[in-house]
């Protein structure tokens, strides 16, 4: 199941095992993997170059 998209007619489990997937990306904080269920895309911003960056979280390690 590597590719999978959500779909109303899912049963809790296969929703589960969804949730369970890698997302491909690294928590800019901690260095690891992190599953679809905790990633935190964050959009950076800075107004000298005018450059816009995505940096990618665990929920747990981004604090504002």
């Amino acid at each position: 199941m590597a590719n999978v998209k959500a779909n109303k007619n899912q049963t809790a489990a296969e929703r589960a095992q969804a949730a369970e997937i890698l997302s491909g990306k690294l928590c800019t904080k901690c260095g690891k993997d992190i599953k679809l269920k905790e990633l935190l895309n964050v959009k950076q911003m800075c107004f000298q170059s005018n450059q816009k960056s995505v940096m990618a979280y665990h929920r747990a390690c981004y604090q504002v």
